[in-house]
Parts: structure tokens; C-alpha cells; sequence
């Protein structure tokens, strides 16, 4: 899953450039009808299994202990707003609803016909990072609208440290439009289960903090959207901070 786009005051953002030939990425997705099927993930095989096998598997490995679960509605839209710190933060994030979870996805994770049908049938999306990508924001926005979770990273980016830095504008924008509220989650420990270099996971201990629903901008006006950026910046820090923010393992070697 990747981040929040920014969005523009009162419209959609526009991708700039002359529109291109559908790339074999692009066609892969579709081919596995991440476009032409429902907005909202619905449970599947893959998905059932995951969530009964492999969901229990990992809580237990890295000791997850998840907080304020209850808060998430069990219908109706939803954006879950996390902090990133690790490429399994979106292993993780589930954890916190037994609801299907749609992401968005760098759209090199669709280069092959495997990755393509897996990760659509999980409820991930292709998204062009660098670029105010319009289908994978209408997607986005489809998905709430719907009804359904969406998840992102409104840091825009995988960051380090105890700091919630930067919060991009494109969360609030994508609240605003799929009348959606946004819950703040903590992921902390997710630097010490997988730290920058390592080779294979570890079992650290992992914490989920879900912090209380912040209620959607009701325009797409600049100076509303910033003001809403600017709160759940001060929100998911407070979650981030009651995770017990990153928590890295530090080589033994010199």
C-alpha cells in the first residue's frame, strides 16, 4: 500500500501530460478486473484463508496486541490512517478490523500475471506513485463511497523515526469526497520486525493503537483541507506515540 495522494482545491487532481497507450501493467490489472469489478472487497477464498490461517499465525509471532478495535464500524465507510515505518505495515493494518481491506499499491506489484491476480483478489489496487494518478484515486474514492475500508499512508512515504513528520493533504481530500471518516491507527514495532536491510522478519513485538474517528471536511476547499491535515497530523502522532512508536533492533556486529 502506498500513500495519500495530494488532492486540489475543489477538483480531482489532474494528471498532467498527453494521455498514453495502456501499458501491459495496466492491462494485466484490468485483466483481473480491479476496475470492473465492485468497488467494495468482498470475502474470497484467498482472503478467508488468510484472515483464519495466517492472521492467528502472525499475532502470535509478533505478539500483536491491538487497541481500540471496537472503535472501527463494522459497516459503512471507513479510512483507516496509519503511520509507516515498514514494508509489513500493511500486513499488519488488518489487523485491527475483520472487515476486507482495499489498498493502494505501487503498480509495479501488477509487472506479472501472479502478482496481478493475487493482489486483486485481495483488494489491492495499482496506483502510479510520482503522479496525481486519477484512476487510483477515483478508485479510492469509489471504495468509501461504497461503503467500504480503505487504508493508507497519509505520511506519503515509508518514514523512520519517533516523528509523524509530514501528513499529505490528499488524505483529507479523499475523506471529503467519499463523505468518509478517518480513524488514526499507531503501528508501532514494525521497524524491529523487518529494520532497513534485513533479509527475514523477526519476532518483535508489535502494537496497534486506534484512535477516536475525526469526521470528514465537508469541502474540498484548500484552507479546510490543510486545517484537516493539520489535526490528523496531531492525531496519528498521538497514536503513533501510544503504539510506543518504532522500536529498532540494532546489529550486535561493529
Amino acid at each position: 500500500m502506498v500513500s495519500a495522494c495530494q488532492g486540489s482545491e475543489e477538483s480531482e487532481p489532474v494528471v498532467q501530460g498527453k494521455e498514453k497507450e495502456v501499458s501491459e501493467t495496466e492491462q494485466r490489472s484490468q485483466s483481473f478486473s480491479w476496475e470492473n469489478r465492485s468497488p467494495v472487497l468482498k470475502s474470497s477464498p484467498l482472503l478467508r484463508c488468510l484472515q483464519i490461517v495466517a492472521r492467528p499465525l502472525y499475532g502470535v509471532y509478533w505478539r500483536i496486541e491491538a487497541h481500540g478495535c471496537e472503535k472501527v464500524p463494522t459497516e459503512g465507510p471507513v479510512i483507516l490512517a496509519a503511520n509507516h515505518r515498514s514494508h509489513l505495515d500493511s500486513i499488519i493494518l488488518p489487523y485491527v478490523t475483520w472487515r476486507p481491506l482495499n489498498f493502494m499499491a505501487k503498480k509495479e506489484c501488477f509487472d506479472t500475471a501472479i502478482g496481478a491476480s493475487v493482489y486483486s483478489r485481495l483488494g489491492v489496487f495499482p496506483v502510479n506513485r510520482g503522479t496525481a494518478d486519477k484512476a487510483a484515486l477515483r478508485r479510492a474514492v469509489e471504495v468509501v463511497r461504497a461503503g467500504g475500508v480503505l487504508g493508507i499512508y497519509p505520511e506519503g512515504t515509508r518514514c523512520f523515526g519517533p516523528k509523524v513528520e509530514t501528513v499529505q493533504r490528499g488524505a483529507a481530500w479523499l475523506a471529503a469526497r467519499g463523505d468518509a471518516p478517518i480513524f488514526p491507527v499507531g503501528i508501532g514495532g514494525t521497524e524491529a520486525v523487518l529494520p532497513k536491510g534485513a533479509k527475514f522478519v523477526r519476532p518483535a513485538k508489535v502494537r496497534l493503537v486506534v484512535g477516536d474517528p475525526l469526521d470528514p471536511p465537508k469541502t474540498t476547499k484548500k484552507s479546510e483541507l490543510e486545517e484537516f491535515t493539520l489535526l490528523l497530523k496531531e492525531r496519528l502522532q498521538e497514536a503513533f506515540d501510544d503504539a510506543g512508536g518504532p522500536r529498532v533492533i540494532r546489529s550486535t556486529r561493529h
